[in-house]
């Protein structure tokens, strides 16, 4: 079996990464987004899109995606598979509370609930012995 370097494998992950990010800005702009605005009863236009909406968009990508994958890969390495995965739900966790102590978002309390329930499943597990 052929092994690759770091490099390698970082310049796959890389490209895989865009792929992804350009197909789901493909399917929100083109499924997803036309649904929900005639959903609420506003009218879509496709203008030309915000620095703001241009910068969110790299940011969700580089941190939201590439990153975020890199650790995942890196936990796998490390550590159990079931533990490594715990990682995708503690991120919306983690995202509610930024914004909600960075830009003043809602915090009800079905959301704390829903953390603390997220939190305890993911304690359960990392703490679980491995069945000899």
């Amino acid at each position: 079996m052929n092994r690759r370097s770091r490099r390698e494998f970082l310049e796959d992950v890389g490209r895989g990464m865009l792929v992804a990010s350009l197909g789901s800005a493909a399917a929100i702009e083109l499924g997803v987004a036309p649904c929900v605005a005639e959903e609420v009863g506003q009218r879509l236009t496709f203008g030309r899109p915000s620095i703001q909406s241009i910068l969110a968009f790299l940011y969700l990508t580089v941190f939201g995606s590439i990153i975020a994958f890199t650790a995942y890969s890196w936990l796998v390495k490390a550590t159990s598979a079931s533990r490594a995965i715990t990682s995708s739900y503690v991120n919306p966790v983690v995202a509610v509370l930024l914004g909600w102590g960075l830009r003043d978002e809602p915090l009800t309390y079905r959301m704390v609930l829903a953390m603390v329930t997220i939190i305890l499943g993911v304690a359960v597990i990392s703490t679980a012995k491995k069945p000899t």
